[in-house]
């Protein structure tokens, strides 16, 4: 019997290539990757398109306070987040 495929910050980032730009599904990748990894109380709710990024939707803390003003680029993968570290490139999240 083989392992479940189980879905990790790192499992999910190594399906992201940001030399070509950043697609609606990588950037669900990268959303996921950081939700699991920083936000502790939150929940994830997705992506929407915004010109040149990605914003993600999602609530943070117990009250489910919407979050606001953050972003993928679409160009480089740069994660920036009011609610946590930003970061210049998605695999930094594991560092």
């Amino acid at each position: 019997m083989s392992a479940p495929n189980i879905e990790t910050p790192a499992s999910l980032l190594r399906s992201v290539n940001t030399s070509d730009g950043v697609s609606r599904e990588e950037a669900e990748y990268i959303a996921k990757a950081y939700f699991w990894q920083h936000i502790v109380c939150g929940v994830y709710g997705g992506i929407s398109d915004e010109n040149d990024y990605w914003v993600v939707e999602g609530a943070f803390g117990v009250a489910a306070l919407p979050i606001k003003g953050f972003t993928i680029s679409k160009s480089s993968g740069a994660i920036s987040s009011p609610v946590g570290p930003s970061y210049a490139h998605p695999s930094d999240i594991l560092k």
